[in-house]
């Protein structure tokens, strides 16, 4: 990509880890206001899970900015994988045809290097609102379990 391109784009995250206290502090309030308790452990998943559901509700029905909800969620969520397991906020410029390309992703947080991308998995939970999402996601990049496709392999090759 061009100069101005990455200018640009730096300057988008810039902003984003800039504004990063300031939108979890909003959030942290509008869950105390709720009984929600968000103090950035796995546990909070739940309740965090229950206040974006209903951000996201209210955004829908009053033609709000579910994006910023979104973004301010994933902002929370990275901060939950930054603090409980390591890394650092990142903007992933490195490869364009990567699906996380000009994306805030967390890194260092696991041996494997992959990059933990919060904003997406905001948007599958607004798409889906599958409860324990964050959760798995967590895990999954943390402690991965090992597939066996041995028996998928035995099957194709006994139906040659």
């Amino acid at each position: 990509m061009t100069a101005d391109f990455d200018a640009a784009a730096h300057a988008t995250f810039a902003n984003f880890l800039q504004e990063m206290d300031d939108r979890l502090q909003q959030l942290e309030l509008l869950a105390d206001e709720d009984g929600l308790y968000l103090d950035y452990n796995e546990v909070s998943l739940a309740d965090f899970e229950t206040l974006l559901g209903w951000l996201l509700d209210e955004a829908r029905t009053s033609g709000g900015d579910a994006t910023s909800i979104i973004v301010t969620g994933a902002r929370y969520l990275g901060e939950v994988m930054r603090r409980v397991h390591g890394g650092e906020w990142h903007l992933s410029l490195d490869d364009p045809k990567s699906v996380h390309y000009n994306t805030p992703v967390i890194v260092g947080h696991n041996a494997s290097g992959t990059e933990f991308a919060p904003i997406f998995l905001c948007r599958a939970f607004a798409k889906r609102r599958q409860l324990g999402l964050f959760a798995r996601a967590i895990r999954s990049q943390i402690a991965p379990e090992s597939l066996d496709l041995g028996s998928l392999l035995a099957q194709e090759q006994n139906s040659r």
